[in-house]
């Protein structure tokens, strides 16, 4: 019985093209969906960042320590994401 409705069906060009069309609609919904978030770290380097820096140096055995400003230079060193260093009024 199932085999008959079978041969009913793909010797009707107009079934074929509506199953065919079935399949289609879903795995385009699927292509699109995917390839938005196929790569989301892709263009990271791209994401401002606001880089505020409000640290004051400290003092240990002696020697000025000023961790927030070496930090932040090594932020500006690399290019990981669009870093802006900017006051506290601005951010």
């Amino acid at each position: 019985m199932l085999k008959k409705e079978w041969q009913a069906i793909l010797k009707n060009k107009f079934f074929i093209v509506i199953i065919i069309a079935l399949m289609t609609i879903p795995a385009l919904y699927n292509l699109i969906f995917l390839s938005s978030m196929w790569d989301p770290y892709g263009k990271i380097s791209d994401l401002p960042v606001a880089v505020v820096n409000q640290d004051q140096s400290a003092e240990i055995n002696g020697k000025s320590v000023n961790l927030g400003k070496d930090l932040a230079d090594e932020m500006a060193k690399g290019n990981d994401l669009d870093y802006h260093f900017v006051s506290d009024s601005t951010a």
